[in-house]
């Protein structure tokens, strides 16, 4: 290979950002340099690598090819940096890991306490997103690993099970009472209420909304959230129902702020977990953490 290996950096990052703008800043160099280096490899290569627009840059059939060649190359070489401090026993590195907010709270943090009192040179790179965003970020190999509460597997991906989540509906005792007492339902009288959900999670509005109207409840109004933390806390201050995982407020049910409501419903519980990139060449210090969180939710389940 007579072209220095910067030169195919440079491509593989302005391929991963879009933009020549965005692979400067990353690289901490400026537009002028990258866009030199660009010229450089096509030139050398014989072949148009990008499509240029207003908007930023696209991959031509030629660059698509050789970016799939570079990620594999650079990630090999990501990973043979990372192998050496392995032998050793002294992980160091980056581990990039992706969740949502709730999942980040609730479930990843205990895991990255110990993750991280174990192997105290690792650097941490925690980003935040919906499932689906995360799902496509792990696809783009912009983290290693993804924690998420459906999984939406292609072939590519791995999942690896850290048990499940059961929606329920949880009011708070003033707000359900409003709505009628059993003896009133019992007459067939429908009650009009406001439903609490969070953006994006994947739920099924005409089976829940079905399922409220068989108890007489009807749904006059829907609250969207962007978290589970915001959902909580409308339905604390009675502004409706919300429809939330069990496992999410056991401290609002045991403090007596939410109840559960409705608890005859049945829903398929979700599976929540770890994702990957099914790949020859992983993240060494990502697969120290995968074998962590399996191993410890291997001996919970026992």
């Amino acid at each position: 290979m007579e072209q220095d290996l910067s030169l195919y950096s440079v491509f593989y990052t302005v391929a991963r950002n879009g933009s020549i703008s965005g692979a400067a800043k990353e690289l901490f160099i400026t537009q002028p340099a990258v866009t030199k280096s660009v010229h450089r490899l096509e030139k050398h290569l014989r072949y148009p690598l990008f499509f240029r627009n207003p908007r930023g840059v696209t991959l031509t059939h030629e660059g698509k090819t050789l970016y799939g060649y570079v990620e594999q190359a650079l990630t090999a070489l990501q990973m043979g940096e990372a192998s050496l401090d392995c032998i050793s026993d002294t992980l160091k590195g980056v581990l990039r890991i992706e969740t949502t907010t709730t999942l980040c709270r609730k479930i990843l943090t205990p895991y990255l306490k110990k993750f991280t009192k174990k192997y105290p040179q690792v650097q941490i790179n925690l980003g935040i997103g919906t499932s689906e965003q995360i799902h496509q970020d792990i696809a783009e190999n912009k983290f290693d690993v993804g924690l998420i509460c459906q999984s939406l597997l292609t072939k590519k991906m791995e999942f690896c099970s850290l048990g499940q989540l059961n929606d329920v509906f949880v009011s708070n005792k003033t707000y359900y009472k409003g709505l009628g007492n059993n003896k009133q339902k019992t007459k067939r009288k429908m009650f009009k209420g406001t439903l609490i959900l969070v953006k994006g999670e994947i739920v099924n509005k005409e089976e829940i909304n079905n399922y409220l109207e068989q108890n007489f409840i009807t749904v006059q109004n829907v609250i969207t959230v962007n978290s589970t933390a915001a959902l909580i806390e409308l339905t604390k201050q009675g502004m409706g129902i919300g429809f939330v995982a069990k496992e999410f407020i056991s401290q609002e049910i045991r403090n007596k702020e939410l109840l559960v409501v409705l608890s005859n419903f049945k829903k398929v519980p979700l599976s929540t977990g770890l994702i990957r990139k099914q790949q020859t060449l992983c993240n060494p210090i990502a697969n120290k953490f995968w074998e962590m969180i399996k191993t410890a939710n291997k001996e919970k389940s026992a």
